[in-house]
């Protein structure tokens, strides 16, 4: 039991919600996650979120990444970056 516990909390998002949390405790809950990768923090009137996306939400991502990009590509719409150098 315990390992599909593991494999379900790999493919769903973990999410933790705090309030009561000032902008200057944010500032130091995201110092003290500044190295960890895959952990995305959000504040908003003294609420912290910190997100754990699992691999659906990590999946999900690349798809909707790659369609805006092929969108890009059939719209001739450029990277600010690619614009500079055609300059």
């Amino acid at each position: 039991m315990m390992n599909q516990a593991l494999l379900l909390s790999k493919n769903t998002d973990r999410q933790l919600v705090y309030s009561g949390i000032n902008w200057k405790q944010f500032k130091l809950i995201q110092a003290g996650f500044a190295e960890a990768s895959g952990i995305r923090l959000a504040y908003f009137n003294g609420t912290i979120e910190i997100l754990i996306p699992g691999r659906t939400h990590e999946f999900f991502k690349s798809i909707i990444g790659m369609l805006i990009e092929l969108f890009c590509l059939e719209m001739a719409i450029l990277h600010e970056e690619r614009l500079r150098q055609r300059i």
